[in-house]
């Protein structure tokens, strides 16, 4: 895909739009992680618990790619797993919001 320019407008807007997903995720992650942590009572259950927090924080650094060339791929995964909605791709303009909602379809 050729590389899409971004107003200031929408580059303040998709940055927000990040910010805001990654914040979900990270939220919902550690809510998990307390939950799992209260449990352990083993060290073998405490390095399984580390080992799957850094696989998280792998998948995390690969999944959150802030550059402008990848941002509607980025967007679109995250409109796939319902980190973010439709409606919330509007102020990043209509045309990246219809390509970004289409690549989620495939």
């Amino acid at each position: 895909m050729h590389e899409l320019k971004w107003t200031q407008a929408e580059k303040k807007a998709a940055r927000s739009l990040f910010d805001v997903a990654l914040e979900r995720e990270m939220t919902d992650y550690i809510a998990r992680f307390k939950a799992s942590a209260a449990t352990i009572e083993t060290p073998d259950a405490l390095w399984a618990l580390l080992r799957e927090a850094e696989q998280k924080r792998l998948e995390l650094d690969e999944r959150y790619d802030f550059r402008y060339s990848v941002l509607v791929f980025v967007f679109a995964g995250l409109l796939r797993r319902g980190l973010i909605d439709e409606a919330e791709l509007a102020a990043l303009g209509e045309g990246k919001a219809h390509r970004i909602a289409e690549l989620a379809k495939m």
